[in-house]
């Protein structure tokens, strides 16, 4: 891309897959036999190796509710 944009889409349970040989990071979903495919070329093997070494999950409480205070 040449020019500033924002895409955004939707995949339901999408796959990831990184082609080094084509610097392709690949987003793939099958589903109701429709095949969707999203590829992004160009992303070189060290920043998929950032990116794996600093991803971090953000986990939440298993209950989100507020607490109950008595008096």
């Amino acid at each position: 891309m040449r020019f500033d944009t924002t895409h955004e889409y939707y995949l339901d349970d999408a796959s990831l897959f990184y082609c080094e040989d084509h610097q392709s990071l690949i987003v793939h979903t099958c589903s109701d036999f429709k095949e969707n495919r999203l590829v992004l070329s160009g992303i070189s093997k060290d920043s998929m190796d950032n990116l794996v070494k600093n991803y971090k999950v953000k986990r939440t409480p298993k209950s989100t509710a507020p607490k109950t205070v008595t008096t």
